[in-house]
């Protein structure tokens, strides 16, 4: 005699007459299917996880929402079928844990389940499927909490989780009747509801069928393994798309931020480094510790003029190249004008600006060498105070003015004012 232990959700007791050799062999020939399912199960849902890590951990958020939520349901059913078969019994002798784990998956696929159709399912109103999570909560802290005190076998609150499953049932239907009144009618949403609506009539069946003659068929759970490779392969395509226009769109983003000549941010980059530093709260300005750099090219037009713009081109480069390097990761660099640089970086101390003005002009000499007679570069720098700036426009306006105070006095040297 084989018998099932009381807390598990299969028949109480099975009988099986022979020798031992004989048992184990028809209790792997009744179980294999289920437990072949469900390993397929695992396998796909594992593939899922490494999808998402490798291609959907940094895409759109909503790729990476809708991947882990189908996931976690696809290994908690195939962990729930692997259990349900004899073969586990027959492979450890840990059939409590295996009972815990049994019950603790199918307690979190209806969960899952939802939460991964909402995201399909997007006319659907939060608190509908929000109402079904708490639901579904609640029973889970309910049979762990009767199991754990003893009160109740873990088989005997198996109605609890039945009933989840058939709110499931009632709020997938639901959802697609919903979507195909108020929401998208598109071939991919039709397909979708067509498998959803055969998955539930399978596992609608399941049920029907356990509860009546106690007996576990293959229905639900082979609908089950039909849907999840046809979501997998589905969300793989789906997604792939998603993430290819995100990074298409990515790359138009950064083409509209970059300047083209120099590869810097440009004016309209700059404009938003300002937004990013500056949080309005109750209609408080608060600015984080920022410090600014403000540089001018010298004689530009006269280069253009007696050279060519393809030498004045050269020269912004080169200021460019000697900015990006003198700043390194400490700082954003951006050229917002014709010949004008900024540098924005977290705020430092006065010794710490000087030393980057100063070695950021030996740099710049030592790469224009030949011309460091008629090149050069001007350096403001201000920092954010609140006592004399109510925002970092402020703080931009007093590092122009240190730079052609700079500059004006270059040039009252050179007896060119």
């Amino acid at each position: 005699m084989v018998e099932s232990i009381g807390k598990s959700t299969r028949p109480s007791d099975e009988f099986y007459i022979g020798p031992e050799s004989h048992i184990t062999n028809v209790i792997i020939a009744e179980n294999a299917p289920k437990a072949f399912v469900g390993l397929v199960v695992i396998l796909l849902g594992f593939g899922m996880l490494v999808y998402w890590y490798v291609v959907g951990i940094d895409a759109i958020n909503d790729v990476n929402v809708r991947l882990s939520y189908f996931a976690s349901f696809t290994l908690f059913l195939g962990v729930w079928s692997i259990c349900e078969s004899r073969l586990v019994e027959l492979l450890t002798s840990l059939n409590i844990f295996t009972v815990i784990i049994d019950h603790g998956a199918l307690m979190m696929m209806p969960l899952c389940f939802i939460l991964y159709t909402k995201e399909i399912f997007t006319s659907i109103k939060p608190v509908v499927w929000k109402s079904f999570c708490v639901f579904a909560g609640i029973v889970i802290i309910i049979r762990s909490t009767l199991q754990v005190m003893s009160l109740v076998e873990i088989r005997d609150s198996l109605w609890m989780t039945s009933l989840t499953i058939l709110c499931m049932l009632v709020l997938s239907i639901y959802m697609v009747i919903n979507e195909a009144l108020h929401g998208k009618k598109d071939k991919e949403t039709y397909v979708y509801s067509g498998c959803l609506i055969a998955l539930m009539l399978a596992t609608a069946a399941e049920m029907i069928i356990y509860y009546l003659s106690n007996r576990i068929i293959l229905v639900g759970t082979t609908g089950f393994l039909l849907y999840v490779a046809f979501n997998v392969f589905g969300n793989m395509r789906s997604t792939n798309q998603m993430i290819l226009q995100y990074k298409e769109n990515e790359v138009y983003r950064k083409m509209a931020m970059m300047d083209a000549l120099t590869g810097l941010g440009n004016r309209l980059a700059f404009q938003q480094e300002f937004v990013d530093r500056t949080t309005i709260e109750d209609e408080q300005v608060s600015v984080r510790p920022t410090t600014i750099y403000m540089m001018d090219l010298n004689s530009l037009k006269r280069c253009n003029d007696n050279w060519g713009h393809d030498y004045g081109d050269w020269y912004i480069k080169t200021a460019a190249e000697a900015i990006s390097e003198s700043f390194g990761d400490r700082a954003k660099c951006y050229r917002i004008g014709g010949d004008e640089f900024c540098a924005v970086m977290d705020q430092i101390d006065d010794t710490e600006q000087i030393f980057i003005s100063n070695s950021l002009k030996v740099l710049f000499a030592q790469k224009v060498a030949e011309n460091a007679d008629e090149l050069s570069i001007y350096v403001g720098v201000a920092s954010f105070d609140a006592t004399k700036d109510k925002r970092l426009h402020d703080t931009l306006k007093r590092a122009d003015h240190m730079m052609y105070t700079e500059k004006r006095a270059h040039k009252a040297a050179a007896g060119l004012l």
